[in-house]
């Protein structure tokens, strides 16, 4: 099993689709974009995705809206981009914003017996996968994100009841259905 997020790729030390959360606010127009940490694995050049992954229960109008930038610089833990200016406004201070750095290949071959996915939504980040691919990409093997995604909702004690809600575009649910 290969996973994007953490295997490691050629001169870099970090996974190929290294990712991280974003808890400012970028407005549509800004040119730059503010991650919560220093975006280690991240470099001028590399292509980056940007996207809004959960809202909350009055905020998801724009869940699942994302773009794609070129990083020019990155000065401490904002990636600055030149290529075009957000098309979107991300809010990190009130939604779940990922960055995550998209990897470059030229041949993606998934063996028989192999698969190729991406880390788990953790109720902040994850649960992307992504990459961008040249030429061919042969898959004989799974390329897979099954059970990667939201979180699903636990079991109520009651045979006649169905289960709590688990993560969403608004996030997490509430009681069962009865």
């Amino acid at each position: 099993t290969i996973n994007i997020n953490t295997g490691t790729c050629v001169g870099r030390a970090n996974g190929d689709a290294v990712n991280f959360s974003v808890t400012a606010l970028a407005k549509t127009g800004d040119t730059s974009i503010t991650v919560s940490s220093t975006p280690t694995g991240i470099l001028a050049g590399d292509e980056i995705l940007i996207i809004n992954l959960q809202g909350t229960s009055t905020n998801y109008a724009s869940v699942g809206l994302w773009e794609t930038h070129i990083v020019s610089s990155v000065p401490t833990n904002t990636l600055n981009f030149t290529d075009a200016p957000l098309t979107y406004t991300y809010d990190g201070t009130t939604q779940k914003i990922m960055v995550q750095r998209i990897p470059q290949y030229t041949t993606v071959t998934v063996s028989g017996g192999a698969i190729l996915t991406a880390s788990a939504w953790n109720g902040t980040k994850n649960g992307v996968l992504f990459f961008r691919a040249t030429g061919t990409v042969s898959n004989a093997g799974t390329i897979t994100m099954s059970n990667n995604g939201f979180v699903g909702g636990a079991a109520h004690a009651s045979a006649y009841t169905g289960g709590y809600g688990g993560d969403s575009l608004s996030g997490a649910g509430g009681a069962p259905y009865v």
